[in-house]
């Protein structure tokens, strides 16, 4: 159970029974204690789970809270706010970047199953002589760029407006072709 302090105005939140006891050392509370004693301006308080809201065009503040009188509580208020159109450029950078990097480590993750530092690693094998090592960096090769151009894609319809940024790299990794060694 939180609460909350109502002083002149303004409210202080205390997060514990205990931070209670401390501030109103000469008042004996039950050891259940649960309840709203408006005489020393103390309620319970009420959190509440932000709401929806698209991390790229919008944000969230906590508002002052609301007193609800029938149960004596204040409730945490949330308020969803537009971005600038500077901040969704920032944001829409921030998640691109962000997508990026995971598709190269899904790409490189893959590769190291067949013992490659990494993706890159596994092209250079094409044209080594070695059938197996050229039939794996071939298919890298292939995938590789079939990935990009996915992704590339994606981003381009986000910038056009067409799509929705994720800001979930998984999200956007499922888009992409599941890899898996032909050999």
């Amino acid at each position: 159970m939180s609460f909350c302090l109502q002083k002149e105005g303004s409210i202080e939140y205390i997060l514990s029974i205990e931070d209670i006891k401390k501030r109103f050392p000469n008042i004996s509370f039950k050891r259940d204690f649960n309840e709203s004693i408006p005489e020393i301006g103390l309620f319970k308080y009420e959190f509440t789970q932000e709401p929806d809201y698209n991390l790229i065009t919008q944000y969230i503040e906590r508002g002052e809270p609301v007193f609800d009188e029938v149960d004596e509580v204040y409730k945490e208020v949330w308020f969803v706010k537009e971005n600038s159109p500077q901040q969704i450029a920032n944001e829409i950078t921030y998640f691109a970047e962000k997508h990026t990097m995971a598709v190269q480590i899904y790409m490189d993750d893959f590769a190291k199953t067949r013992n490659y530092d990494n993706i890159q690693s596994a092209v250079t094998y094409i044209g080594c002589g070695i059938p197996k090592f050229e039939a794996e960096g071939q298919y890298c090769l292939e995938m590789r760029a079939q990935i990009w151009s996915i992704l590339y894609q994606y981003m381009s319809e986000v910038e056009e407006g067409a799509r929705v940024m994720e800001t979930d790299s998984q999200k956007v990794i499922d888009l992409l072709p599941m890899l898996s060694w032909p050999v």
